[in-house]
């Protein structure tokens, strides 16, 4: 929106402030103006279906009127839902609230709308009409430019969730925008509000502390951040080689990708096959980083439609792969991402989203064809035909997307388990031994998710467990930290252990570090993400997930995306690879196949709390003659002199190394890189008894016998 409001300023430099005023049009329902001209009409409350099909719709019926300390407060009342407005209006400034209350068990319910039109001749707006694409979303507030206003204010603050501005203006059904705000339904009926303020300031809408949880932590209040002034605090590693607790498996330092995201920084400039000539830049910022196993992708999975990304660029049909993005042939597909992971890594493997929102069974049947079939089969001929003779047979075969959060599906469990099944037969008449993971309950913290954990998990598990190798889980941190998000994955591993099929696994598909902040300052903390500080919080989370046998595998978002990446490019075109692509290449100097073996912490904030600061894991190598540390200490300023305890002595210390950076918030660009991986200066060759961490580091210590 940003670059709307500047057009605005160009156009319209010498206006007055325009007038607004609202007045009830003969349906009873708003007219907002500005200087007489209509900007958002009709507005209204519906409850719907799943297939969004209006249920309960209390304004059309007979309201009744009065004033009330100034505003003008308008009442809606049936059986099974009320709607009561309350207006109130100046010059510079127009607000409503609607509080709403629909009644329990309404059969079918599924979420609440309240939407009203934005009459499109009357913004100014990009040239090429949008079906569906948000020209702003925010729970606290956006501008738009308007033909009278370079920025006029849309304030949502009191609202429990985000309000989108949708641009309709190619969609058949209205030619206009939609300013949409909804919630989800539950059996239990729902009362709540929504608030809307048009006109005001910036200073109305901005964020006055950019420091909490992020929008995926909307209702969840956290404690204050941790402030340490120590310089120094001891603490006590001790470590059992001889207690095993899981695999240190390459399958838990996956990656995911993101197919917008992911065009953005494509090495190809034609369509790709073995050997097809690859930006080495592109390779250079990744060399070194593991890739064992690569998933595909995230929401965008179910825009993202596989056979429109094949063969030559040319003859690419047209398509989006996310809701706002654009409508054009993709230049990277489905045999560019293998083709670029490969080349990077031969070893890769890969994990299939499966569209089933825009694809059918019957796609998702060719896809596994496709990929896996032979030169007697169709659709594997044609995939040698493009030069990929090999096949390549996902190892895991994902259902959907957070099906149940999307404003595209909101699926109940039977719903979703249904969904499921068909795909899952189409899949296995091409791969009988395929591997599949459903999704459990996305976000459960958040209102969107209120009434879903665990009873959404626990259908999936009973309709589903048979035909399940995983369930897949998107934790995001550090929003709440892994110690808040453990009662998840407990919950998990019970009503997996309780289910028909006990075998069944964790699959974190999704994790990585939410950053703090509202729009509209959000974006501007995008980088933590991959800063210093995004580096050392994504490594607590994998020392404790190392911990939790129950998990799998795990898939890191994302290899290039919006606020997650490993890999950019900036406005020159110059790739650069950010502080996380070093945190992989320190996790995968451990050899995949050791064994994470028994450890602990004591000491100040090393309790497994939101205190946290300090935290380790230990492995041993399969021939059992080398020991490896991961010791991580988040704090900014405070160095930890710890003594080890290794049960069984005699581990000598080898090497030790350090990712770090000047400060946590530091961050790599195409001109600086100071996040980096460096030797520490430790004596070597002699048993282990203590070392002083630095702060601000991630550690791994390596020893032998």
């Amino acid at each position: 929106m940003i670059r709307l409001a500047m057009l605005g300023a160009l156009l319209f430099p010498l206006l007055a402030p325009a007038a607004l005023t609202v007045e009830n049009g003969a349906d009873n329902r708003l007219k907002i103006k500005e200087d007489g001209v209509e900007l958002f009409l009709k507005d209204d409350i519906v409850l719907m279906d799943a297939a969004w099909k209006g249920l309960v719709s209390p304004m059309s019926g007979k309201p009744a009127a009065e004033q009330s300390d100034g505003a003008a407060v308008t009442s809606w009342k049936s059986e099974k839902g009320t709607v009561i407005r309350r207006v109130t209006a100046s010059p510079e400034k127009v607000s409503v609230v609607w509080e709403y209350e629909f009644a329990p068990d309404i059969p079918g319910g599924r979420y609440i709308e309240l939407t009203m039109i934005g009459i499109a001749d009357n913004f100014v707006l990009p040239e090429t009409a949008g079906s569906g694409n948000a020209l702003g979303s925010s729970k606290s507030g956006f501008t738009v430019a308007t033909k009278k206003t370079p920025e006029l204010v849309l304030n949502f603050k009191g609202s429990p969730s985000a309000w989108a501005l949708q641009d309709h203006r190619g969609t058949a059904w209205l030619r206009n925008l939609r300013l949409w705000h909804f919630r989800d339904y539950t059996p239990k009926g729902v009362r709540g509000k929504a608030c809307l303020t048009i006109g005001g300031t910036r200073a109305d809408i901005a964020d006055a502390d950019d420091t909490g949880a992020g929008t995926e932590y909307d209702n969840v209040r956290l404690a204050l951040p941790l402030q340490v002034t120590d310089r120094s605090l001891p603490a006590v590693v001790t470590v059992d080689p001889a207690e095993v607790i899981r695999k240190y498996d390459g399958a838990m330092f996956g990656l995911n990708y993101d197919w917008p995201g992911m065009a953005r920084v494509n090495p190809y400039t034609e369509a790709a096959k073995p050997g097809t000539p690859f930006d080495g830049n592109y390779r250079k910022e990744l060399a070194g980083v593991p890739l064992p196993l690569n998933r595909a992708a995230g929401s965008d999975s179910q825009f993202f439609q596989w056979k429109k990304t094949l063969g030559p660029f040319e003859g690419r049909a047209p398509h989006k792969t996310i809701g706002w993005g654009a409508e054009v042939p993709q230049k990277y597909g489905l045999l560019e991402w293998i083709a670029s992971t490969r080349r990077l890594d031969p070893a890769a493997q890969f994990v299939w989203v499966v569209n089933m929102v825009r694809e059918t069974p019957e796609d998702a049947r060719d896809l596994a064809e496709f990929l896996t079939g032979g030169p007697d089969t169709v659709w594997g001929r044609k995939r040698i035909g493009l030069g990929f003779r090999e096949p390549v047979a996902p190892v895991i075969w994902e259902l959907g997307n957070e099906l149940d959060y999307s404003a595209n599906s909101l699926y109940t469990g039977e719903h979703y388990s249904a969904e499921c099944k068909k795909f899952i037969a189409a899949i296995r008449s091409v791969i009988p031994d395929a591997k599949f993971a459903a999704h459990a309950v996305t976000a459960p913290w958040n209102e969107r998710s209120e009434g879903k954990w665990p009873e959404f998990n626990r259908i999936v598990l009973r309709e589903l467990g048979p035909e399940l190798s995983y369930i897949s889980f998107h934790p995001y941190y550090r929003g709440m930290p892994p110690s808040a998000i453990a009662p998840y994955i407990e919950s998990l591993r019970q009503d997996i252990a309780a289910c028909p099929n006990p075998k069944i696994r964790i699959f974190i598909s999704e994790h990585g570090k939410w950053p703090p902040g509202s729009e509209p300052n959000w974006k501007r903390n995008w980088y933590q993400t991959h800063a210093l500080i995004g580096c050392l919080d994504t490594a607590e989370w994998i020392i404790y997930c190392l911990s939790r046998p129950e998990i799998a595998a795990m898939t890191y978002h994302n290899m290039s995306a919006g606020p997650w990446g490993l890999i950019y490019k900036d406005e020159k075109g110059r790739y650069f690879g950010t502080g996380i692509t070093d945190l992989f290449r320190l996790l995968g100097k451990v050899p995949y196949g050791s064994e994470v073996v028994a450890s602990g912490v004591t000491g100040e904030y090393t309790a497994f709390n939101a205190d946290q600061s300090y935290s380790a894991a230990a492995m041993k190598s399969a021939d059992g003659e080398t020991l490896y540390l991961l010791l991580n200490n988040m704090l900014p300023t405070t160095e930890r002199p710890t003594e080890f305890r290794i049960s069984g002595g005699g581990w000598k210390l080898k090497s030790a190394e350090a990712l770090s950076a000047p400060n946590l918030h530091s961050h790599n660009s195409a001109e600086e890189r100071p996040i980096a991986i460096a030797p520490l200066k430790v004596e070597t060759g002699v048993p282990l008894s203590k070392l002083t961490i630095p702060a601000k580091s991630l550690v791994l210590l390596t020893l032998t016998k």
